[in-house]
């Protein structure tokens, strides 16, 4: 095992929790949250610097323009929610966290 989640693994996963995509929502429900994280990941350091250490309010954050002008959206076309935004967000931070762990240890 190679560690990488493969498009079959995660659809055997969906069906298995009754969430059951056709292969077009399927793509879609990927794309949707990918979208939404990359622009996380790619306005790391901004976020974190503007937060200023405090928690971010997901509700704030998703009615700002600039945020809400991209319409991100879930796999059912439903506009990112405030606990989906907090939860992909957990995600990002540590998979930053361990990039950066990585990038300290190969020094």
């Amino acid at each position: 095992m190679d560690g990488r989640t493969t498009s079959a693994k995660i659809s055997k996963t969906l069906v298995k929790s009754g969430n059951r995509l056709g292969p077009i929502q399927f793509q879609r429900h990927i794309s949707t949250l990918s979208e939404f994280r990359v622009f996380l990941t790619d306005h790391y350091d901004e976020i974190i610097g503007a937060s200023q250490g405090y928690s971010i309010s997901w509700i704030d954050f998703l009615e700002m323009p600039e945020i809400r002008d991209r319409q991100f959206r879930n796999c059912r076309g439903e506009p990112i929610t405030p606990s989906a935004a907090s939860h992909i967000w957990r995600k990002v931070r540590r998979d930053m966290a361990a990039h950066n762990q990585q990038r300290k240890s190969a020094k």
